[in-house]
């Protein structure tokens, strides 16, 4: 836990800003922040099934050498 701990820590400040660091802190602690976190895997699991029918087609595409 620690070691993956320190790798996000490292990731996030290499990644983001300070200011930027400090808006997301202030988004996902406010109420609409903390209902956003918790709803986001509800929107992946929705568009899931159209991306993976997206990525199904343009792999048989390019199988079949259509484009």
């Amino acid at each position: 836990f620690d070691a993956l701990e320190e790798a996000s820590i490292d990731a996030m400040a290499d990644i983001f800003s300070e200011k930027e660091l400090s808006a997301m802190i202030a988004f996902y602690g406010s109420k609409e922040g903390r209902s956003v976190s918790h709803k986001t895997s509800d929107y992946e699991r929705a568009l899931e099934p159209v991306m993976v029918k997206m990525i199904d087609k343009a792999l048989l595409d390019v199988k079949l050498g259509k484009q």
